[in-house]
């Protein structure tokens, strides 16, 4: 309707969420392997009030996983019951470009404008935003609208964190190469105390993935493992490596 043709947009992930029952959770939990969220994870977040967050966000659909999911914290004594009905939406992960046309400029999910990694998009809807609310103002205070005056607005929003999308995606794209023994044994480096030491003091943001994914590759320990994970993941490390 808006004459911006998004094409196959095959890239997305989609996301899963009930309320539980759980008086005895203190802490996020987050859940890896195939038999949770197949190339993805899933989560249980305490809220107040004895309730906790349970959801997952895999590829396509669950085909099962989240109540699979379910009846495993609940085995487990996670969570007692369920208290909501379950929420489910699409996360698209790939921007969509152009993500402007004649008199039209878009913004956060809309445009594919999340992180590649976890689906998380509020950040960038508030950088993409307000980017394109100046990118509005000028064009409507210079009564230039078309699709050609508002191209700088794309232009802008990728100088701001096009390289944290395009790291984002290198990094998921590797991730669903890895079986469940690879990210085991990723997972494993990662939080023994010869990796972890170096990032202790870091100012590690999280809304920026971009700096911890890119200095944990570049770590010794963490490259010696990678080094090992065969030829499907070898071209996304190398992405990953001469992301620009």
């Amino acid at each position: 309707m808006a004459g911006i043709k998004a094409g196959k947009h095959d890239e997305y992930l989609v996301g899963y969420q009930v309320e539980a029952d759980a008086t005895d959770l203190s802490e996020t939990e987050v859940y890896l392997g195939s038999d949770t969220a197949q190339n993805s994870f899933a989560w249980l977040v305490p809220l107040s009030e004895g309730r906790a967050l349970v959801g997952m966000a895999p590829r396509r659909r669950a085909n099962g996983q989240m109540e699979g999911f379910i009846e495993r914290l609940k085995s487990d004594g996670k969570i007692d019951s369920i208290a909501s009905r379950p929420q489910t939406w699409g996360i698209p992960i790939r921007p969509l470009s152009p993500s402007y046309g004649d008199r039209v400029l878009v913004a956060g999910d809309a445009a594919g404008l999340v992180k590649p990694t976890t689906g998380g998009g509020i950040y960038y809807a508030f950088l993409s935003g307000r980017i394109a609310a100046e990118s509005a103002h000028n064009a409507i205070s210079s009564g230039k609208c078309t699709a050609n005056d508002l191209r700088g607005y794309e232009r802008n929003w990728k100088a701001v964190f096009g390289r944290e999308l395009r790291v984002g995606s290198y990094a998921r794209m590797l991730f669903e190469t890895l079986t469940d023994d690879q990210i085991e044994r990723l997972m494993i480096e990662f939080l023994s105390d010869g990796v972890l030491d170096d990032y202790i003091g870091e100012d590690v943001a999280f809304d920026w993935h971009g700096r911890v994914i890119m200095t944990t590759l570049r770590h010794t320990n963490i490259r010696r493992v990678l080094g090992t994970l065969g030829p499907s993941a070898a071209p996304f490390v190398a992405r990953l490596m001469h992301a620009r």
